[in-house]
């Protein structure tokens, strides 16, 4: 009598880390929003400002922290240029407007935003020992993953 054993494994995403052809990483920083309304509710986001350096258009963006894999927002981010900052609430460096994944276009900046409350389940590829990493997929790419190192912390906005 004979035994065959067969075990499959999952291809895992690979992580990018220099000479990246797709992403651009500008920055990553966590910031408050302080509502204007009396009661509301303080609000601390995540952000991540990237320029799209793919001639593919993304398809999806998580975000891997310690215990999660969430889904991120993309939008078109636009600095703010100084002469016109007095016309959004301090603090605001971006602004921001909504596309769909086939409107992004190689040399676009776009924020990305880790959707609170949202998760997604960890595809098998996704190495469990990815921690603070963005991760992403192209039109027919398999999972691609960017480590973030340093996320800094900006000055909150005030909310009228």
């Amino acid at each position: 009598m004979s035994a065959i054993s067969v075990s499959a494994q999952t291809k895992q995403a690979p992580v990018i880390k220099s000479g990246n052809p797709y992403i651009k990483i500008v920055e990553a920083y966590t910031q408050q929003m302080l509502p204007g309304a009396k009661g509301a509710i303080k609000k601390t986001d995540q952000h991540f400002v990237v320029i799209w350096k793919g001639v593919t258009f993304p398809k999806v963006f998580c975000w891997r922290t310690v215990s999660d894999f969430t889904p991120c927002s993309a939008e078109k981010a636009h600095k703010i240029p100084a002469k016109t900052k007095h016309n959004f609430p301090a603090g605001m460096e971006y602004n921001t407007e909504k596309v769909s994944s086939d409107a992004i276009h190689k040399g676009d900046t776009l924020m990305l935003t880790p959707i609170i409350g949202a998760r997604y389940t960890v595809p098998a590829e996704i190495p469990k020992t990815a921690k603070n990493t963005l991760f992403f997929k192209t039109g027919n790419s398999n999972w691609l993953a960017i480590p973030i190192k340093k996320i800094g912390k900006k000055a909150p906005i005030a909310l009228p």
